[in-house]
């Protein structure tokens, strides 16, 4: 007996039940595959703003002017090491340089401290914290000039918050950020360069 005609030939109530649950049931895939459908077409749209956003980035970086920090400066393995006569000499410069890093970039330093001297793998690195704030721009472009410079410098850690308002709804434009960071650079060997 074909599966049809013992369906035909079932009780009423086995007929009613079908006759209810079949379209239930097609209901529910259909919704599924729409389901299915649309989580699919999400994640493949936040993959598409996930890469525009590191495009935007990446345009920032290219189009960013590295400022006048960028500019290797001359004397072979010296270049690589903070100089100074002394250590608090070469953290004095050290903050010097990174206001002039900032201000060439349009952002501005509103604070900076030393951090203790320290070694890792036998080389001694001097270092600051320094809060600045500027637009998006701005940072991306002190981010650049900080760590293309010469002497070399490292930014250990860094922190980006918004600092705008939001005034009658809406956002100023452009929104200002503040950078929390802490730089370092390579101190020179004992005995060279720092009595």
């Amino acid at each position: 007996m074909d599966s049809r005609t013992a369906l035909l030939n079932a009780p009423r109530a086995v007929r009613r039940a079908v006759a209810l649950v079949a379209p239930l049931v097609i209901l529910a895939l259909a919704a599924g595959a729409a389901l299915l459908v649309e989580s699919v077409l999400a994640s493949r749209a936040d993959r598409i703003t996930e890469a525009r956003q590191t495009l935007g980035t990446l345009q920032l970086l290219l189009a960013a002017d590295p400022g006048p920090a960028a500019t290797p400066a001359a004397g072979g393995l010296d270049a690589e090491f903070l100089s100074g006569t002394s250590t608090p000499l070469i953290q004095a410069a050290l903050q010097a340089r990174l206001g002039e890093i900032a201000a060439a970039s349009g952002a501005e330093l509103l604070s900076v401290g030393n951090i203790p001297i320290t070694e890792r793998e036998g080389t001694r690195f001097a270092g600051l914290r320094a809060n600045l704030t500027g637009t998006n721009g701005n940072l991306v472009e002190t981010i650049f000039a900080i760590e293309s410079s010469v002497p070399y410098l490292t930014i250990r850690s860094a922190r980006i918050d918004a600092s705008t308002a939001v005034g009658d709804g809406e956002v100023e434009d452009p929104m200002q950020l503040i950078m929390q960071i802490e730089v370092e650079g390579a101190l020179p060997p004992d005995g060279v360069g720092v009595p």
